[in-house]
């Protein structure tokens, strides 16, 4: 199994992010982006088995779906959830009104 260490997160970010251009709105690369985003990752192998390019694919799905999970508790997206969030405290809950919200927001995106 290939393992993904944090740098090779760093690494996979900053190897696909222009080949996003061209990937269109649901950030598939095409088959030779995801050879080309393997083989930087592959050329700086720390353990594990060599990322495949459909690993390369999922892991970087894995990555946008943070994103856009921090982008939108954040407001950063311009629709954000109204509440409050920091990279420090999360979402430092403090009232049972707001804990309601965000059981909502949970249950519309899981």
């Amino acid at each position: 199994n290939a393992e993904w260490w944090y740098e090779d997160i760093v690494a996979l970010v900053n190897a696909a992010l222009p080949e996003l251009a061209t990937a269109g709105e649901g950030h598939k690369l095409q088959a030779a982006a995801k050879k080309r985003v393997a083989a930087v990752l592959n050329a700086r192998l720390r353990g594990g088995a060599a990322k495949s390019e459909k690993g390369v694919q999922q892991k970087l799905t894995d990555v946008l779906k943070i994103y856009h999970s921090v982008t939108f508790l954040k407001g950063l997206d311009q629709q954000g959830s109204g509440l409050h969030w920091d990279d420090t405290f999360g979402a430092n809950v403090r009232s049972p009104a707001d804990e309601n919200i965000w059981d909502g927001i949970i249950s519309k995106h899981p």
